[in-house]
């Protein structure tokens, strides 16, 4: 009379007790308890089916079986599995950008790349400050090769005395053999070559390919293969655009008007203050566009011993490898990379910052 009467079987020891005694309802409604038993067949059930995903799996389980909390207990097979880990997008956080310091003098930092072109190699090297492009065509990217073509460009813009020249690379072989050359240090020259996991490794050298390929089509539209000619007039054009601090690069190399070869009265180090400020003004900037959504990475509780991925290392064409951490110091950490056979490579990483990275649950 007052409505405060149960419904039937709306508690789980009931519907326990009704599957006990009923043997057409065990048969046509499986029911898995939470624990063990539910982990035991979602386990197999997603490496039998390839790794799908969660909604994947929860639309093949629940065909079959039925659970309490089964989207928890399908995320948790998800998010443990490594295949899976090794293929999740990303999320995109707010990363810190930094720039490094200004150099001293003009002629002390350059950056160099290969690019390929209709089965052609050229190599671009840009002076650092004023932004100065040189380019060769070379036969290969050979050791001896490269050593030989950066010493033609760079010579000539490099002091004689003080410290040495850097030349900062991508992790190419051909380049990652030149760091320590002795020919190269006899020339007062040094390969600084970029780390393989940071996309950002060799900015000044790629832009100046993307701006050398925008001249060259501008010659010739449709070019195929680049002659020496080509390339030479190309490179001239390059070096005569008009940068953002009001001249071009010819101009701030040798202080000339590049139309009447009039003498400037241009300072280096004002040039070179005018361009790390301009970055480091840019930088926020530069964050705000990158993630509009200005979501910030929390950094995850890793301890040596952990496996972890890294979100920056997965591509179209390979999935993300496994790193095993071996020491942690503050929001850095060491790791250490995992092969197919689960063996750890010698070779140690250092020097990544916690928040770029996450742990992936090793208990299931």
């Amino acid at each position: 009379m007052r409505g405060v009467q149960k419904l039937p079987f709306t508690n789980r020891s009931a519907w326990l007790a009704l599957q006990s005694e009923c043997s057409d309802l065990r048969r046509t409604c499986a029911h898995l308890r939470q624990g063990p038993s539910l982990m035991g067949c979602l386990l197999p059930l997603h490496i039998k089916l390839d790794h799908p995903t969660a909604t994947q799996l929860k639309a093949v389980v629940q065909r079959y079986f039925y659970a309490l909390d089964m989207d928890a207990a399908v995320q948790r097979v998800t998010n443990g599995c490594h295949r899976c880990a090794s293929l999740k997008k990303a999320p995109v956080f707010m990363s810190d950008q930094s720039t490094c310091d200004p150099p001293e003098v003009v002629g002390s930092t350059f950056a160099a790349d290969v690019f390929r072109r209709d089965r052609q190699f050229i190599l671009v090297v840009r002076e650092c400050v004023t932004s100065f492009t040189l380019s060769s065509l070379i036969e290969d990217e050979r050791r001896e090769t490269l050593r030989d073509a950066l010493l033609r460009l760079c010579l000539g813009l490099c002091p004689l005395d003080g410290p040495f020249a850097v030349i900062r690379t991508d992790p190419a072989p051909g380049f990652a053999a030149l760091a320590g050359d002795e020919v190269l240090a006899k020339h007062r020259l040094v390969v600084e070559v970029g780390n393989a996991k940071n996309i950002n490794k060799n900015p000044v050298a790629e832009k100046a390919v993307q701006e050398l390929q925008g001249e060259i089509l501008r010659l010739e539209p449709n070019c195929r293969a680049v002659t020496p000619l080509l390339l030479s007039v190309a490179t001239a054009r390059l070096n005569s655009r008009v940068r953002s601090r009001g001249l071009s690069a010819r101009e701030m190399l040798l202080q000339r008007d590049q139309f009447s070869n009039r003498q400037l009265p241009v300072n280096d180090q004002e040039l070179i203050m005018k361009q790390h400020s301009q970055r480091v003004t840019n930088h926020p900037y530069s964050v705000r566009s990158k993630t509009p959504s200005g979501r910030v990475a929390v950094p995850p509780t890793i301890r040596p011993g952990d496996l972890v991925y890294l979100y920056g290392d997965r591509n179209k064409s390979k999935a993300r490898d496994r790193y095993l951490v071996t020491g942690v110091d503050g929001a850095w950490c060491n790791i250490r990379k995992f092969t197919e056979l689960n063996s750890v490579v010698p070779r140690t990483e250092s020097g990544w910052v916690t928040a770029t990275r996450w742990r992936v649950p090793c208990r299931l």
